[in-house]
């Protein structure tokens, strides 16, 4: 009885406990939540409103602080101009040296930003590469191999195209182009399907056109009127008409001057006319001519026979030479296209430097005559009248044996040999 008194007293006590311990936590907790209220005070509604006024009011009255002792006139029509003209990246300015010399641009910088003549030169190409399996003509899976590729054409098109095969070492082409050491580069890549770049090969390139338009503030007081007028800035880096480059800034207060300069984009020559806007008034081809570089890529020597030829008209064993041989060359050659000192194109010809010519022998056939001192058509005439000859009683070839044999390669003409051998005693003896 004494041990359950004992206990009951024992969770009694550890129940206060616990209640005296959540409550003085939960105390401490409200003290804390009452303490951040007060630190950050609610925002009204209004305040948002009355900050958003107060900075335009500041500005406005510090603008008009700041400009209260300049003269700020600036003529009506200018200003109207000048704003409703947007000096645009895409409108190159023009290049005149001079008063009126006529100038050729290519190119021009700006010194906040850089715009191309060719827009589409400047970006490089992205491809996505995937893999999916399919089921063959024969039901069996088979692994497909996939990219995609976001990149222009040769002729600066943009594009995108997928290419699909099943082997993943199968190669494609494509063009890229790229801007570097203030050129725009054009690139023939050959990349797998697995997007893994297998080569790239420079086909051409062209000095990236830039131009800087730069409006400056007034800097120019006339005393009388005492009215400012706004002077205008055009950098250009560009060509003259005969193809030599310059860079050079124009300043002027007529946003009407016309400046005149040359620029050269995919291998043709423009003549371009801007104002000092940067607006572009024409643009127009000029023909000029190409200037062509060679270089030997390969040398193929092509080794001359030697023709012998018959000659019954020769004694046997005699040659005469007709006609010496040459070793024919062909040559590989490269040929680098020019405008001006720009690079255009390249191309590969195969070009017949000297033609081969054949070595031609003449060769004797000729043969003396035999003994008989005569020459025949035929075969069986000179066998008949050899045999005559044999069987005459009177002729100083009886009872010999003879030889009939053709006297030239032709075998048209024969000839007889008489010997003292006895019929049947050896080969070739006639009778």
């Amino acid at each position: 009885m004494l041990e359950q008194n004992r206990e009951t007293v024992i969770k009694k006590v550890l129940i206060v406990l616990l209640v005296s311990v959540f409550a003085v936590a939960a105390i401490i907790f409200g003290l804390e939540i009452q303490k951040n209220k007060k630190a950050v005070p609610p925002l009204p509604d209004s305040y948002m409103g009355d900050n958003d006024n107060q900075p335009v009011e500041e500005a406005e009255e510090i603008a008009q602080g700041e400009t209260g002792n300049i003269p700020q006139q600036v003529d009506v029509d200018d200003k109207e101009e000048t704003q409703n003209t947007p000096e645009s990246e895409n409108n190159l300015p023009a290049n005149e040296p001079g008063n009126n010399d006529n100038i050729d641009s290519k190119t021009g910088k700006d010194n906040k930003q850089e715009t191309s003549s060719s827009g589409s030169k400047q970006g490089t190409s992205s491809a996505s590469t995937q893999t999916k399996t399919v089921k063959n003509s024969q039901g069996k899976p088979e692994t497909v191999y996939e990219i995609t590729i976001e990149t222009v054409t040769k002729d600066g098109k943009t594009q995108t195209k997928t290419y699909t095969s099943t082997d993943p070492n199968e190669t494609f082409k494509f063009y890229d182009y790229v801007k570097e050491d203030g050129k725009i580069k054009t690139y023939e890549v050959t990349m797998t399907v697995m997007g893994k770049e297998v080569s790239r090969k420079l086909v051409a390139q062209e000095d990236a056109v830039t131009v800087t338009i730069t409006e400056l503030k007034p800097t120019t007081t006339v005393e009388k009127n005492k009215t400012q007028k706004t002077i205008y800035q055009v950098s250009i880096n560009g060509y003259t008409r005969d193809g030599k480059p310059f860079s050079k800034t124009f300043e002027s207060t007529n946003p009407d001057e016309v400046i005149t300069y040359y620029q050269i984009e995919d291998g043709r020559f423009y003549e371009i006319k801007q104002n000092m806007r940067g607006n572009v008034l024409s643009k127009k081809e000029i023909k000029v001519d190409y200037t062509y570089k060679e270089r030997v890529v390969d040398e193929i020597i092509e080794k001359y026979n030697v023709i012998e030829q018959q000659d019954e008209t020769m004694e046997i064993g005699k040659k005469v030479v007709l006609q010496e041989g040459i070793n024919g060359i062909t040559r590989i050659i490269e040929v680098e296209k020019y405008l001006f000192d720009v690079f255009v194109s390249a191309n590969l010809e195969t070009r017949e430097i000297r033609k081969r010519q054949d070595k031609i022998v003449k060769v004797g056939t000729l043969k003396p005559l035999g003994n008989s001192g005569k020459v025949f058509s035929s075969m069986n005439e000179a066998t008949n009248w050899a045999n005559q000859q044999i069987n005459d009683k009177n002729s100083k070839w009886y009872n010999k044996s003879f030889i009939v044999f053709p006297i030239d390669h032709t075998n048209k003409r024969y000839s007889v040999e008489f010997n003292d051998l006895k019929p049947g005693d050896g080969v070739g003896i006639g009778g």
